[in-house]
Parts: C-alpha cells; structure tokens; sequence
C-alpha cells in the first residue's frame, strides 16, 4: 500500500530531522549517565540527639558518596533548609524551636553531581525543655554541699531547680527553684546523712524530666567552738556560784542558765602558764612541762588546736597566750601577754600593733573576735579561743562602769586573820601574805566586779554574732578561768596553794545538744585537763592523744566519774612542792617539806577551810584513807620525784577526841599481795554482825567490784584486771578500813 505525505517545505524539513537527532543523543547521554551513577539512597537516617533546641541526625554511608545534602524543615512550614554536610554521616541542626516536629531526609551524590534522590523521611519532635547533665557534688560539710550541673548546650533555660531529699527512712523532697546559675550550695543539711539529689530545667512554663540522682553523705556534725577564759577569775563571783545578787552579768549567766553548769571546776595547777598549757594539752604540768610561770611546754606534744585544725577547723585565738612566740597551729591570731588595760600591745598574724587611742581591753579583743569571725571560710567550723586578762590585777574597768557598784555591799572574806595553828609555815611571807586593809580590799573587789561588768558586755556582743548567723546552737560554747586568787582570805594573796579561792573555778557550757537548760553537776569534779577531750568529743574526733582528762560531757551524764582529784603545784616562789587530794567532802594538801607538813578539811562543815583537821584524832582513819589516795593519784599519773623544802607545820596543835581510834588490825589481810590471778580477803572471826563488805578501787578511784559475804573470808578473782595499784575497802563491824594491792602482769 503506499501512502502519500504531502510534502513540506525543505528547511522546515531539515530543521525537524536535526532536532530529533540532537533530541536522541541528549536521551542516549543521559541514560548512559544514570546507568553510570549507582550510588543508593542513604538508609538508617535517625536522631542520635534531641533537646529544645537541636537535633543529632545520623544515617548510614553511600559507598562512593562524595557528599551528602541534608534537607529539614518544621512540619507544615514549606520554608525547608538544604545543608551540604560533604562527606559527614551526621549533622547537629541547632536553633530549633521546642515542642515542635521537624521532618528529615537525606540525599547521596556521586562526584559528577547526580543522585538517586532522598532517603526516607524521618518525623523528629524537639523536647518541651531540655535537662541538665554531669549532675555532681562537691565541697560537702556537716551541714552544706554544693550541687553543680552542665547546661544542656546550646540551649538556654530560664533557670533550673534541685531537689534533694534523705535516704533512710527516706524523707519528702526538698525544691529549691529559680536558680540562675549552674550550682547551687544546699545548706541546714543533717550531718552523717546521705542525700539523693536531681536537677531539672525551667523552659518558659514548660520544665524538663529530672536528671539522674546523684548521692552524697554529709560529714559528722561538727560544732563551732568558742572558750572564753577569764584571768585569775575566781568561782565565787556570778550570782550562779554564789557571788553577789547586785552583780549582774546577764550574757555569761546565759551561759550557765542555758546549759550545765558545773560546782566543782579544778585547775591542775593553779597558775597561768601551766593551767593553759593543760587547756592546750589535756596534759598535767608535769607531763606538759610548763610547770611554772615563764615555763615552756615540751616539744612536739599534739595541741587541741593542731588536732583540730589537722581536722579541718579554721582555729583563731585573741588574747592572752601565756607563752611566748608565735602561737602555734592557729590560721588567725592576735597575742599579747600585755597585762595593760588600756592601749595595749598586741601581735596580730606576726604584725606588732600598739594602740592609742586609749582603746580598753575588753574591747580591742572583742574587736579582734569579730575580725577572725568574719574571716571564716564558708562551710568551714571554727574554734576561737578568747583569752581575756579580765579581772587579773591591778583591775582596771571600762569608763563607763568607773564606780559602777560603789553604793553596793561588796563581799568581804569571813576570815579576814591569819591561822594561829597547825599551818603551813611557809605562808606568811613577801609573796603570799595580803598586805592591803579592809577598805582598799572592798575597794579593790569593786573594782574587780568593775571590769569583769565590761566583760560581760564583749560576752553579749559574741553571743548576738552567732545568733544573727544561726549558729548559735550549733557552737559548744564554755566559759572558764585559769585560776582562781586569794584576795584577803586568812590574810592571804596569790594563787599557787591548794585553798578554794585560788584552785576552784567556774565551769559553764552551753551546748543544747549536749545540756538541758538549767543542767547542775555537782557530784563530780571537773578540771581543766578536761577542756581538750571535750573539745574532741564534739567535734566527733576519736582521743588517741593520751591526755589525763576526759571528757566533761561524759562526766555530766555519769559515764565517767572523778570525785577527787589530784592537784599539783612545783617548788618555786617561796613555795615548797604541794600535792592535793580535792574531795567533795574532804580536802587532803600535802606539802614537801623537810618535817610532816599536811593539812585535811572537811569541806561541808568548812567550806573556808578555817580549821586543820590534821591533827585530831577522830580523823585519824580518813586521813590515812587520803594519804593512800593521794598516793595511788600520783601513780596513776605518773607523777614525778619531789625535792623537799626547809618548813613545818607551825603551832600543832593536837586533839584526843578518841583515843581508841579504829586502825586495821593485823588480823586484817589480804594474801597473797602482790598477787597476780586471785587474793584472799580475810576479817577477824567472830564479827558481830556477820556481814562484811569489800570495794575495790583502781587508782582512778573508780569502783572495780563490790561483794558482800559472811564469814571470815572472800576470794577475789583479779585475773582480768589490768597490772597496777589497787585500793581495797573493807568494812565490818561497823569499821572502814583500807589496805593497797598490787597486781601484777599476767
């Protein structure tokens, strides 16, 4: 069949038959291009990372990619963004909006530009808000740690919150919310307590998913420490140990009628030097070294404030040291060994520091507290020892209590005359004898009271700073001196000797933690040898120092006793060496001398110690009793050899109340002494009433064992016991008597 095309002009012809041929070779090219690209399309695309304002994209390689395209967007938007990643698998698309669903694909190329096309898209929605990371604890106290977190970059929450709460017994949460940094410091925590604690972000309304918890334990409870300790202030001064209703000084009272205070407050040695070096040391002088004013102590003995400070206190002290250099272990001090009341000179941190602005004592020391106070480290527990001169003579008051008590009746001693029997020959001499009349005495105890006012006011000022910081429960605050004086008292000045003026403080402790308010402790003896082991105790550090006291809390709750104890003061200042037995009810001195120099009172019956009893006869027994006592005290103490002095016991003067005095008969035994498993007991036969009673004491005079038993004889077993002096007790037919044992290593 033929078919008949009309015919068509020849250029037009021509023109067709050239623009199907170059349409050919374009089809032919391209064709032969794709069939050259093989690259896929990516696969796995997916989110490694998504906060509030970013998202992490990751997906598998092409193999032969040269580079990537990312294409995002927000869902419904139509305003995509296209990135060129090059050959990266990931890509961190930030400055998202949140809450927000964004879509994702990814296309592969091959060098010359072509592609296979997108992967499959993925739908990612941005957080509400983004939380917190590297959740940490740090600089963790007793009561405070600081709680630290990384921001969830890029991003930028309005603020963050914590929340903290107790383990066990697991408590509620505690928020602290709006914190504008990336830390925050949570303080009034519990001490040896463990916190679980999680972190959140605040987002504009909108808040993130806690963080995972991170736990602390806070450290032990550790009190701030404060020791205010007057100079040669005696115990019968305060309206609570029996000083005068018109003398009023409502801060120390606080003190005592806010805590414990304690009756009976003994120095070892009655003298500056060696009673602060046995605050210092818990030691006695004669283990300390410091045995005497102008002494030094012996080397390298660990000190309360290096304990202290090796435990992380920050430890000051302003006021009188009592030795000379630089006072050892303190972060901040301000010395002086100044007795001037006004202007006086101090060395404050190694600087030399005379004032002159007729600047009075109480004052620049008071001033001096509050510097070291405000230079605590946050967090850190301090111990300040404030060491006034207050009230050592020549007493000087502020201006303004100049004649303060002038119109009031002013204490005057009892006994304003000197012995005439049985006494020491040594004590009325240049050093000891009081040389002033009954009107310059008042008035120099006026002006005692005087100064002592202006303490209490420096007293007030340091118990208001604690208060206004909050942490006036949480500091063991005690209130002490170093010795008492003699101011007129049979005639007598100074220190030094084993009478109550000069050897009996006050002692009042506040701690509520500790002492009920309104807390007497008047059946057991406190010393200050004790000061130190307290000190430990509150501040949770175990005694490993071997120090001679123990602890006065522990006495106040009855775990520990002491109801006598050993005073000691050296040969010097025209003194012989003097030992003393101080009992509740009886006082035993024994002084050093070339012939049989002892004193003994009766404390209930004569509390001014106004008549010796040495030498009469129906104390015969008790007197024997307290020679063996004082005997196994300086044992147990280790105390040391004493050269004897040149004196007597002046006009003796004897009393046979009771000729037949009761003394252990021969028949009385223990055996085998020494002995080291067991002894025997053995009474005369026949008692009248059958019944007999043994105590045993160790040299601490604490009680070891007590029986009962009838007949003429008790076994005792002592394998147990630990070597050394013991005091045996022995009562029947209405006798007391008192035999040593020893026992020996096992």
């Amino acid at each position: 069949m033929n078919i008949n095309i009309p015919s068509l002009p020849s250029k037009i012809f021509a023109l067709l038959k050239y623009l199907f041929i170059f349409f050919c070779a374009m089809l032919v090219a391209a064709q032969a291009t794709y069939a050259g690209c093989s690259i896929p399309k990516p696969t796995g695309l997916h989110s490694t990372a998504v906060t509030s304002c970013s998202v992490t994209m990751a997906w598998n390689a092409s193999p032969g990619a040269s580079y990537y395209f990312l294409k995002y967007e927000k869902k419904g938007s139509n305003t995509p963004t296209i990135v060129n990643v090059g050959t990266s698998t990931s890509y961190f698309a930030m400055g998202l909006l949140s809450n927000k669903q964004y879509n994702f694909k990814v296309e592969a190329f091959c060098s010359n530009g072509t592609t296979k096309g997108y992967s499959t898209l993925v739908t990612v929605t941005t957080l509400k808000c983004s939380g917190v990371t590297n959740l940490t604890a740090s600089s963790i106290t007793s009561s405070t740690a600081t709680i630290s977190w990384q921001s969830p970059s890029p991003c930028s929450p309005a603020s963050y919150k914590v929340r903290y709460r107790i383990t066990s017994p697991q408590s509620a949460w505690v928020v602290v919310q709006s914190i504008g940094d990336t830390f925050v410091t949570l303080t009034s925590l519990h001490g040896a307590t463990t916190y679980e604690v999680q972190a959140a972000s605040n987002c504009s309304g909108n808040t993130s998913a806690w963080s995972s918890s991170v736990f602390l334990q806070t450290l032990i409870s550790r009190p701030n420490i404060l020791f205010i300790l007057e100079d040669d202030g005696r115990y019968d001064t305060f309206p609570s140990t029996g000083g005068p209703s018109f003398f009023q000084t409502p801060a120390i009272n606080r003190i005592a009628n806010e805590g414990v205070n304690f009756r009976y407050m003994l120095p070892t040695t009655s003298q500056c030097t060696p009673s602060r070096c046995s605050f210092y040391t818990g030691l006695y002088p004669h283990k300390h070294g410091a045995t005497i004013n102008g002494g030094t102590m012996i080397p390298g003995l660990p000190l309360i404030q290096q304990i202290l400070h090796d435990n992380g206190y920050y430890t000051g002290f302003v006021g009188k040291y009592g030795l000379n250099g630089t006072p050892p272990d303190f972060d901040w001090y301000a010395k002086s060994n100044s007795l001037d009341y006004f202007n006086p000179t101090f060395i404050v941190n190694g600087v030399t520091t005379t004032l002159t602005d007729s600047s009075h004592y109480t004052q620049v020391i008071q001033d001096y507290a509050l510097r070291f106070l405000d230079s605590v480290p946050q967090g850190k527990p301090f111990m300040l020892f404030y060491f006034t001169i207050v009230p050592h003579g020549p007493s000087v008051p502020r201006l303004q209590e100049t004649n303060l008590y002038s119109n009031d009746t002013i204490p005057f001693p009892s006994n304003f005359q000197e012995y005439t029997k049985n006494y020491p020959s040594y004590l009325y001499h240049s050093g000891t004898s009081w040389l002033f009349d009954s009107v310059q005495t008042d008035s120099m105890r006026e002006i005692e009271f005087e100064t002592i006012k202006g303490l209490d006011y420096s007293v007030d000022t340091l118990l208001q700073f604690l208060e206004t910081k909050g942490i006036l429960d949480s500091t063991l605050i005690i209130f002490s001196s170093d010795n008492g004086y003699l101011k007129g008292e049979h005639l007598l000045e100074g220190k030094e000797i084993a009478y109550e003026e000069s050897i009996r403080l006050p002692l009042f402790i506040r701690y509520p933690k500790w002492f009920a308010a309104g807390t007497v402790i008047s059946d057991e003896i406190a010393s200050n040898i004790d000061v130190a082991p307290t000190i430990l105790e509150a501040a949770g550090i175990p005694d490993t120092f071997y120090m001679d006291g123990v602890s006065i809390h522990q006495l106040a709750i009855h775990n520990v006793h002491r109801k006598d104890f050993l005073y000691e003061f050296p040969i010097g200042d025209g003194l012989p060496a003097i030992r003393a037995v101080c009992g509740l009810q009886y006082k035993y001195i024994k002084s050093y001398c070339t012939s049989a120099t002892e004193e003994f009172y009766n404390m209930l019956t004569d509390p001014h110690e106004d008549t010796n009893l040495i030498n009469k006869s129906s104390y015969a027994t008790m007197i024997q009793i307290y020679r063996n006592k004082l005997d196994s005290l300086r044992t147990a103490f280790s105390d040391v050899t004493l050269p004897l002095t040149h004196c007597l016991l002046m006009n003796p003067f004897f009393e046979e109340e009771n000729k037949n005095v009761s003394v252990a008969p021969q028949s009385l035994m223990l055996f085998p002494n020494p002995t080291d498993n067991s002894f025997l007991i053995s009474v005369p036969e026949g008692t009248k009433n059958g019944l007999s009673e043994a105590e045993v004491f160790d040299l601490f005079g604490r009680a070891i064992t007590k029986k009962s038993w009838e007949g003429n004889q008790l076994r005792i077993d002592c394998s147990r016991w630990s070597a050394g002096s013991y005091l045996v007790k022995v009562k029947y037919d209405q006798k007391i008597c008192f035999l040593k044992l020893t026992v020996l290593n096992h």
